[in-house]
């Protein structure tokens, strides 16, 4: 996924040890895993946007949307042209992602899968966040843990539990791209059919990707603080996605020509 957020989707991972599944759009869920957390890039600016995306108006009305329009986008414009610039990494097989591009999942079956994914985000967030009925259930995470993070203020355990969830997911994450790698590669699956990268075609889509990471970084920085720390975040990760989406444009392009 061209999401630099790696947390809510290394959580959500293991799906991607089972089979690929007929009835089920993985890209889709994918991106709802972090859809409701996108709408923080606007947050506290002179737009005033607030979509209240936790709540069930903004699940149903900015999430699931979001999640399905950009799983489109993904395999249209960015699958096939990010799967021939990537490395492969051996038995990660990381251009096997080229097979999205062939994929063509209803519009039902990619709203159901976004729902799935958005379930994982809402309830990674109730162990991670002061959630009612997460802190009904396990009291302890509202008790001062015996640490101080750097963030100001008390530390409690749901944010000892969220830095865990930060650290695991990003572990997860890789360790599951790898054994389903490696299980492809264990069952000699065909790779996907795609053309030899260009340097036309390479300096496309890395300078598109690296403007967008570039600019993000601009953005970020300039509205870092303490309470806008989620809102640079998701503005570099907007920033690094349409530099992407980009990219893939042009790449696309530079390698028909060839």
């Amino acid at each position: 996924m061209p999401f630099p957020l790696i947390a809510h989707q290394g959580i959500a991972a293991p799906i991607l040890l089972a089979d690929r599944p007929r009835h089920f759009d993985c890209v889709a869920f994918m991106v709802a895993t972090i859809a409701p957390d996108l709408p923080y890039a606007f947050d506290r600016s002179r737009f005033d946007f607030d979509s209240q995306s936790y709540g069930t108006g903004g699940l149903l009305l900015w999430c699931l949307p979001v999640s399905v329009i950009a799983a489109v986008v993904f395999r249209s414009i960015v699958a096939r042209p990010l799967a021939v610039h990537l490395p492969d990494l051996g038995a990660f097989r990381l251009r096997d992602v080229g097979f999205a591009a062939a994929d063509r999942p209803s519009l039902a079956v990619s709203a159901g899968s976004a729902a799935v994914g958005l379930l994982t985000h809402l309830l990674a967030d109730s162990f991670t966040h002061p959630e009612p009925w997460a802190v009904d259930l396990f009291p302890v995470l509202m008790e001062r843990a015996p640490v101080t993070l750097p963030d100001p203020g008390p530390t409690y355990w749901y944010d000892i539990v969220h830095m865990a969830a930060n650290v695991g997911g990003a572990v997860l994450l890789v360790l599951c791209l790898y054994l389903a790698g490696r299980s492809r590669v264990r069952q000699r699956q065909a790779r996907p059919a795609l053309p030899r990268p260009t340097h036309r075609s390479s300096l496309a889509f890395w300078g598109s990707v690296a403007a967008g990471a570039v600019v993000g970084l601009a953005l970020g920085a300039y509205v870092w603080g303490p309470e806008t720390g989620a809102q640079a975040t998701m503005l570099f990760t907007w920033s690094v996605a349409i530099g992407t989406m980009i990219g893939s444009l042009r790449a696309t392009r530079a390698l028909e020509r060839t």
